[in-house]
């Protein structure tokens, strides 16, 4: 089904072509730290060049047509947010990792990837990789980096070549075939932390045996406010905690011209240099909560409704999470449209804040569920796997966001985990832990009789 595509971010009309495939052709340098053959600990990058020529298929054109992934975006942070924590994701970033996995899925797991962004997968990526390249090349620096990590393993994986093709064609993916070893976690977090100007050093502890494609996307983020704070603008305050009480912090005072409102929140836009822009919005005082639906007139009570009215962390974190949770993409795009000039007189904390995030929750809300089932999964557009079939075991995303006088930096990563399933079974992986009351002996090899005998039943 087909949403009504509208999307504050994107510049009306726009016509382009798909994202230029690399140019750059075979031998190209794999990553430091790293030596051996394929098998022993080696990370080789390889290109499209290297592969048999395969068609990208005609650029597209999407001439007056507004896209919605602003309501992808909104629908992916209402089902992701956690009222008891500093919550932050990119869903633009998952949603490039999303995409780039769904150009490996098949039948009923593509259907429901095509439902929840609401769009022909063909179609959406031509959109996506487009929308991408329009934000690079600004003042504000952004730029998004993708990659595909599979095991180097040919008897065991074979991965599909028009999925590689399309994964550097669209997205300017990089390429690497790896042992899937402690080299490889090295390799996956130094790209990582290049990629985000080393905001993000770590993402990967390990690799599990049963894994076998790792997809990632990388977004940066580094923007100078266009009307920077000035020292002087900058002063200590009180913060109001969600949990009650509340924290000494430094404020940035200032003034600006765009302001926000609706019945529950009101808010500002502060610009950036080069077309982005900061939007923060807070609950108003006298605002009634029920239900997630709020009255035409503000304040009014309403049977079995909550009046929301003094300015509490608690009643603030409740009112804030009612909100979100009635967030739609139309209700955000409707606010950002009624922006009125006015003067706003702002205070905005100065902080810094990391957040990791397990998404595959909140894309089974939206319908994606095969994905990650280990029987109904069909990736057979990506690789198949002597030892089972493929399927997603793990979607997950690190951010970091810091927002001083300056500007602000911040970077996402997202991870998409491949694993075959019958993998462990194959293996004949046993676990054996001593956590409770064992037997224990020495035995003599050559003949099998126990030395020593015993048991440990408290320690």
């Amino acid at each position: 089904m087909r949403r009504k595509w509208i999307s504050s971010l994107l510049i009306l009309c726009m016509i382009c072509a798909l994202t230029a495939c690399k140019t750059e052709s075979g031998g190209q340098e794999k990553p430091s730290g790293q030596s051996g053959g394929p098998g022993s600990g080696e990370t080789v990058q390889i290109s499209v060049a290297d592969l048999p020529p395969s068609d990208l298929g005609e650029g597209f054109c999407f001439v007056g047509e507004e896209m919605g992934l602003t309501d992808v975006s909104v629908n992916i942070f209402r089902e992701s947010f956690r009222s008891d924590d500093n919550t932050m994701i990119s869903p633009l970033s998952l949603i490039t990792a999303l995409t780039m996995t769904a150009r490996g899925a098949d039948g009923e797991t593509l259907d429901q990837l095509e439902e929840a962004i609401g769009s022909d997968i063909d179609y959406f990526t031509a959109y996506l990789g487009s929308f991408l390249a329009s934000l690079e090349g600004r003042p504000a620096k952004f730029t998004s980096a993708s990659s595909v990590w599979f095991r180097d393993d040919a008897e065991r994986l074979t991965v599909n070549e028009q999925f590689i093709a399309d994964a550097e064609g669209y997205f300017n993916a990089d390429i690497f075939k790896a042992a899937f070893d402690k080299g490889t976690v090295k390799d996956i977090n130094r790209w990582c932390s290049e990629k985000t100007d080393g905001m993000i050093e770590e993402l990967v502890k390990e690799i599990k045996p049963d894994e076998v494609i790792r997809l990632l996307n990388a977004i940066c983020f580094d923007a100078k406010w266009l009307n920077p704070y000035e020292s002087t603008d900058v002063g200590n305050g009180e913060f109001l905690n969600a949990g009650g009480g509340t924290s000494k912090t430094d404020f940035m005072y200032g003034q600006e011209t765009r302001y926000l409102e609706d019945n529950m929140v009101k808010g500002f836009v502060k610009p950036y240099e080069g077309g982005f822009s900061f939007v923060a919005l807070v609950p108003k005082a006298g605002v009634i909560m029920y239900d997630g639906v709020y009255p035409d007139q503000p304040g009014q009570p309403m049977t079995g409704g909550e009046i929301y009215g003094e300015y509490t962390g608690e009643l603030t974190a409740e009112a804030l999470a009612e909100y979100i949770e009635s967030m739609t993409g139309d209700s955000l795009r409707n606010l950002l449209d009624s922006q009125t000039e006015t003067i706003v007189k702002t205070k905005l904390p100065v902080f810094t804040s990391e957040y990791s995030v397990d998404l595959i929750p909140a894309l089974e809300v939206l319908g994606v569920t095969n994905l990650f089932d280990a029987e109904k999964a069909d990736l057979s557009g990506m690789a198949t796997s002597s030892r089972g079939n493929i399927y997603i075991s793990k979607v997950f995303q690190k951010t970091f966001i810091e927002v001083d006088t300056e500007g602000t930096r911040a970077a996402a990563v997202t991870e998409i985990v491949a694993n075959d399933c019958a993998a462990v079974e194959m293996l004949d992986v046993k676990e054996v832990y001593l956590d409770r009351p064992f037997l224990y002996m020495i035995i003599d090899d050559s003949t099998g009789v126990p030395v020593f005998m015993g048991t440990v039943t408290e320690m």
